[in-house]
């Protein structure tokens, strides 16, 4: 699935109730909650290295966070360690730094591997399972994660992916409020595929004690 940079990721905390709950096993706040806390909410616009770019109207648009599709360009992040970016990782080897985006590391706020793998399949499931294993301690300040699209993988499976990868947070991709980009009019219905997996994603990230996120076109 095509992701155009008209595209918004918006981050949610699942079910902080759980961090004071008495149960002991879910008393701590988890790394993705504590990145959550410490840099806010994020609510970011994807862009891609060759975009028209303007860091000043990104930032007075109140994104949190420059998010390269794929590919970043670091100059357009400002003088270094710059404006808080994220970006996506084609495979286990694109993961940052990168080029010149090592003086910027300490402003990654999250790392995408991957996107849209078939995690039903067990063999797909398991070479995801062991990049996440492989950097798990190389990104302390920064939520790692994959996402897919709505509806795309089971819920035993997706339980079976984060239980054993421990991703920062779980994230997926449905766009209900499409256009039909010729005439630019709204496809109608109602935005129920999007509450439907919400709710689903919402309940399996509160059962992890991790963040979740969703991604749509605006």
């Amino acid at each position: 699935m095509v992701k155009y940079k008209t595209q918004a990721f918006v981050l949610a905390l699942s079910a902080l109730f759980p961090l004071v709950s008495a149960t002991p096993a879910l008393a701590q706040i988890s790394k993705g909650h504590r990145i959550i806390i410490e840099r806010g909410l994020q609510a970011q616009g994807m862009v891609t290295k060759d975009d028209v770019f303007n860091l000043n109207t990104y930032s007075n648009a109140h994104y949190t966070a420059v998010h390269w599709l794929w590919d970043a360009n670091p100059a357009k992040l400002g003088t270094a360690p710059g404006f808080p970016w994220a970006r996506w990782a084609g495979d286990e080897t694109k993961v940052p730094p990168l080029g010149a985006e090592g003086p910027h590391m300490s402003q990654l706020v999250m790392l995408q591997l991957g996107d849209e793998w078939h995690l039903n399949d067990p063999a797909i499931r398991n070479r995801a399972v062991n990049w996440f294993e492989s950097i798990r301690g190389n990104y302390p300040n920064t939520l790692v994660y994959m996402n897919n699209f709505g509806g795309q993988v089971g819920d035993p499976e997706l339980f079976d992916f984060y239980s054993r990868a421990k991703p920062d947070m779980l994230c997926f991709d449905t766009y209900p409020w499409r256009s039909d980009y010729i005439s630019r009019q709204p496809i109608g219905g109602p935005p129920t595929s999007w509450y439907s997996e919400l709710r689903r994603y919402r309940e399996h990230a509160r059962g992890a004690n991790i963040p979740y996120g969703s991604y749509q076109e605006l």
